[in-house]
């Protein structure tokens, strides 16, 4: 076949899986948060990033224990040493890993889709599983 390798150990070939796998990991991220969107949860909220229906309780029951999931680093010299710093901090990463982690089960659930006719089913499924593997930290 002889054809060209795409993928070098040379600048240019290095430069060009980079720029795929950031494209690749980009239009991931936008489709999560479109998916999301179409069940009502939105990035742009901070305080509260669960819609107002009952099929989400377990979003907001978790958006509202996170306090009591926040271990202080061990590190003293760390500012999340102190436990209002880190329950600071894990209230800023709570609607962030939500929009912005891809965890790999819902990776693995949109492959297994992926040949399928995209319906609001297949919507519904992808945001069960975003919403299964978010846990607060």
């Amino acid at each position: 076949m002889d054809g060209l390798h795409v993928i070098t150990q040379s600048h240019w070939g290095i430069e060009n899986y980079f720029a795929g796998m950031f494209l690749t990991a980009v239009l991931h991220l936008q489709f999560k948060r479109d998916c999301l969107e179409v069940d009502g949860y939105t990035a742009g909220s901070t305080t509260d990033t669960s819609p107002s229906k009952e099929t989400t309780a377990d979003a907001t029951t978790a958006s509202a224990d996170v306090d009591h999931h926040v271990q202080p680093s061990r590190d003293a010299t760390r500012p999340s040493a102190n436990t209002t710093v880190a329950c600071f901090l894990a209230r800023l990463n709570h609607p962030l890993a939500l929009f912005w982690k891809i965890p790999k089960h819902w990776l693995a659930t949109l492959a297994d889709y992926l040949h399928r006719q995209f319906t609001l089913d297949v919507v519904k499924i992808l945001n069960k599983r975003a919403l299964a593997n978010f846990k607060p930290t």
